[in-house]
């Protein structure tokens, strides 16, 4: 199946073999707790729902319901955000919940989240490459990188006297082709990276 999230009109499984699309909108126990979907994420059974303003949903795709409901509200433990802009599962199997103040590392044996105090901006992407460097875009504070094995960590941002550097600091997106260039989707333009 192939999960889409909206900006306001909710969650949707389109069903590829059939072309039939359901539609989840919060009504109660057991549902999606907002209509503005920005983070998706699948993880086994799990589909991990961002949502804008209204924390973090897990649904069990077998049942379709919400089974776990995480918030700022939660105290020690959460995220300081409820916007959850975006979700990215690494090799190892960790979950990294981007939010409007940081990014948050999901602690599964404890069922709860630790802040990354390196990316404590506004996040919007997230990327892994091969070496197993985190790429981080944020939105005003350009790219950060770390790689927690080398400990190597930077900031590329826009700097006027430099023409290679970033055209802007709003990063909207990020992405890592198959020969290893990161493509930085800013709003001054689309930068090819490498490495």
């Amino acid at each position: 199946n192939i999960w889409i999230g909206t900006e306001d009109a909710g969650l949707n499984k389109l069903d590829p073999k059939t072309g039939i699309i359901k539609h989840f909108m919060p009504n109660g126990k057991g549902s999606i707790s907002y209509r503005n979907i920005h983070g998706l994420l699948a993880d086994g059974n799990e589909l991990w729902i961002g949502t804008y303003e209204h924390g973090l949903d897990v649904m069990d795709m077998r049942t379709e319901k919400v089974i776990r409901h995480y918030d700022a509200n939660m105290g020690p433990g959460s995220f300081r955000s409820d916007f959850i802009v975006t979700l990215h599962k690494r090799r190892n199997n960790e979950i990294l919940v981007g939010t409007w103040n940081g990014l948050f590392r999901y602690n599964r044996a404890n069922d709860n989240f630790t802040p990354d105090s390196f990316f404590n901006m506004q996040i919007q992407s997230i990327h892994e490459d091969k070496d197993g460097t985190l790429w981080v875009a944020s939105y005003g504070k350009g790219i950060f990188y770390h790689n927690p094995q080398t400990g190597e960590r930077g900031n590329l941002k826009y700097e006027p006297a430099n023409p290679n550097s970033l055209p802007n600091n709003y990063v909207n997106s990020l992405y890592g082709d198959s020969s290893g260039d990161l493509w930085f989707c800013t709003e001054g333009g689309l930068t090819q990276y490498s490495k």
